[in-house]
């Protein structure tokens, strides 16, 4: 007979650092078709302690080896989280988690915002430079778009001393192409974006530019009409705040931009979930 206690986790861990019961069963649901596709076989650790304790990491910020006995083996789930990067599992459950606050609430794509964030990398590594806001030291930037709600449909990474403007045209692409878009798109952008190449990257997507004014460049930019009753650039600032929360992102310990990536998209996707 079964024993019907609950797992060590579930009892001696805060219930806001666990991962939710309705997001692992999306999860579950796409790593069984991602394993069938791709015949990579399955790591031997159970996926919902190896799941709860990636989510744990992402919440808290612990490093690995820090992480409490009752997830299991560090390097275990590790490997773990190491083998949904191979599978795609992340990028695609933030992709899942959009679609499913599209057909609840419906996306606001008339009105998207964009804006960069800086963030620390001790360690550097991939899409990390000097970071010219912190003293030279080490940092990387994430570059996000998110819809008129608040929701994140689009990321791109670099360097921290790369210009803003610089990272739009990868965020742009990075929109999954399956969401749904209206014919007048507008985009809410801060003067660090104000450049005639921003606006030929704009415009490439359909999308009127709201950029506002560069002081520095005003006699360029004085035909190009703005108006701060439209500002809604809080609307991205705010989406950084909440990813901010999640602290192993809060500064970039991990040296492969596919690990960072995917604490992203990990951290996207439960943002999305708590908005639904």
């Amino acid at each position: 007979m079964k024993s019907m206690t609950k797992p060590c986790y579930q009892s001696c861990i805060s219930k806001k650092y666990l991962l939710p019961a309705q997001l692992f069963e999306t999860a579950t649901k796409i790593i069984a078709e991602k394993a069938s596709q791709q015949k990579l076989g399955r790591p031997k650790i159970d996926s919902k302690k190896a799941l709860s304790g990636i989510y744990y990491l992402l919440k808290t910020g612990v490093q690995w080896n820090a992480l409490p006995r009752c997830f299991g083996s560090s390097s275990a789930v590790h490997r773990y989280f190491q083998y949904l990067v191979l599978l795609n599992f992340f990028d695609t459950i933030w992709k899942v988690e959009v679609k499913n606050y599209s057909d609840t609430h419906g996306l606001d794509m008339k009105n998207q915002s964009g804006d960069c964030a800086h963030t620390k990398a001790p360690l550097g590594g991939a899409a990390t430079g000097k970071s010219p806001v912190d003293r030279k030291k080490l940092g990387t930037k994430r570059s996000v778009i998110v819809e008129g709600n608040g929701v994140p449909i689009g990321l791109a990474v670099g360097p921290a001393q790369l210009h803003d403007s610089k990272l739009l045209p990868a965020t742009l692409a990075s929109i999954d192409h399956a969401i749904e878009r209206p014919r007048l798109q507008k985009m809410q952008l801060d003067a660090a974006y104000d450049d005639n190449e921003v606006r030929i990257a704009l415009f490439n997507y359909n999308y009127v530019p709201r950029i506002a004014p560069n002081q520095r460049r005003s006699k360029k930019t004085k035909y190009y009409a703005y108006s701060e009753e439209l500002n809604t650039r809080w609307v991205s600032e705010r989406t950084h705040s909440w990813s901010n929360r999640f602290r192993h992102i809060l500064v970039r310990w991990d040296k492969k931009l596919a690990n960072y990536e995917a604490m992203l998209h990990f951290a996207f996707a439960s943002i999305i979930f708590a908005k639904l």
